[in-house]
């Protein structure tokens, strides 16, 4: 894995590691387990879901990955294989990103009188534009990782991974502003229950561990050169990113499983309600349970909205969670 040297008709430029990717589709094949197990024993599918789905999918990109790693030269086979792994391996992390602010709006939803949105709207609006994220990575890869293509259609590739990493890295940033504000309120309001605090502390490492993430994935992405990895000379002279595979695996591999394995250690269905209509009263102690609202969409519509990762087809019947009657109680109490 540290050997630099490029090697001719390599996909990666560099010989693969055949063992990495073994162990790290076994560690997200294991981490898939356990969210599996966590979502189905907290009743916490609609919470945590994304991670299950994000651990089976890596684990199918590691997996690839391993098994191309013994036909990397720019074959069809081969070229089959680098793209399917790279493309499974680029669209998980925002999935990660996505699961969090399923997480920050449910937490909004157990303290509704001190988040600065509903949980619909945040959902809504991180929905959109993680559904935008996931098809700028998947053109991106497509026609990026086509060794075969005409430089202008790689390069064309190369730039909407740039839009689509940064565009993540926008949105993660607004995030932990958004997040450390929603702390500052509960921290002032003197709420120190676990429900609270143990999601919020995991989501800020959570988050940071993305962040880091997807500033390598930036910097990678304008590095990587793909119109010259045929140019052995300029392959040597350009970043470490290029030429050393471990890299990849301690800013990529690495900080994904670990995000991933936080997740299943502090699972916040262990903390937050199982109902999502209980809440916390505007005293900060007393929990609410407050009046669930018949959902009188159509299944095409319910469907729609989780294709379009809450982005649109939402329910319009009235805030989520006792939101409106926490609000209310909030009112009063002023």
């Amino acid at each position: 894995m540290e050997n630099s040297q490029p090697v001719s008709s390599s996909l990666y430029v560099y010989t693969p590691d055949k063992g990495a990717p073994i162990f790290f589709a076994a560690a997200f094949a294991i981490s898939a387990l356990g969210h599996i197990f966590q979502c189905f024993h907290h009743q916490s599918w609609r919470l945590m879901g994304l991670y299950a789905i994000s651990a089976i999918i890596l684990t199918a990109g590691y997996a690839f990955r391993s098994y191309g790693a013994f036909f990397y030269s720019i074959t069809s086979h081969g070229l089959a294989l680098y793209t399917l792994s790279q493309l499974l391996i680029h669209i998980s992390p925002p999935l990660h990103a996505l699961a969090n602010y399923y997480v920050l709006s449910r937490v909004f939803g157990y303290i509704p009188h001190l988040a600065p949105f509903s949980s619909r709207k945040i959902l809504a609006v991180c929905g959109g534009i993680t559904a935008f994220i996931e098809l700028l990575c998947i053109l991106g890869v497509a026609l990026a990782a086509d060794r075969t293509s005409p430089p202008d259609q790689q390069s064309a590739g190369k730039g909407l991974i740039i839009a689509a990493v940064a565009l993540q890295l926008t949105v993660i940033v607004f995030f932990y502003i958004l997040s450390g504000y929603f702390r500052r309120q509960i921290t002032m309001d003197k709420i120190t229950s676990p429900a609270a605090i143990t999601p919020m502390v995991v989501l800020y490492i959570s988050t940071l561990l993305l962040l880091i993430r997807g500033a390598y994935r930036l910097v990678d992405a304008i590095a990587d050169t793909y119109t010259h990895r045929d140019d052995f000379g300029f392959v040597q002279e350009s970043s470490p990113m290029m030429r050393y595979e471990w890299i990849f695996y301690v800013f990529e591999a690495t900080l994904i499983l670990a995000n991933s394995a936080i997740w299943n250690i502090w699972h916040p269905g262990r903390y937050l309600p199982k109902d999502h209509q209980t809440h916390l009263a505007p005293d900060g102690k007393t929990e609410v349970q407050g009046v669930e609202q018949p959902d009188h969409r159509s299944m095409a519509t319910k469907v729609g909205h989780i294709l379009t990762f809450g982005a649109f087809f939402g329910r319009k019947d009235g805030p989520l969670d006792g939101e409106g009657e926490a609000i209310a109680l909030n009112e009063m109490a002023r």
